[in-house]
């Protein structure tokens, strides 16, 4: 008898195209986190390019989890 508990999805370009992208998004928003917390703990403001990146990966982000 097959067991199709193991059986597994075939990946689309697609999805290996948007596991990349979320990997990267999370990435970025890793590196900048510590620009984050010292806005918040020293008053220190955020670039105004890496606040518009940061958007761009937590939309990534933030949508891919809803799926």
């Amino acid at each position: 008898m097959v067991d199709l508990s193991k059986l597994e999805k075939k990946k689309t370009a697609g999805d290996i195209a948007a596991e990349s992208a979320y990997t990267e998004a999370v990435t970025y928003l890793q590196a900048t986190d510590w620009q984050v917390i010292a806005k918040y703990e020293r008053k220190r403001p955020i670039p105004d390019e890496v606040q518009a990146k940061r958007k761009a990966a937590l939309d990534i982000v933030i949508d891919d989890s809803a799926t």
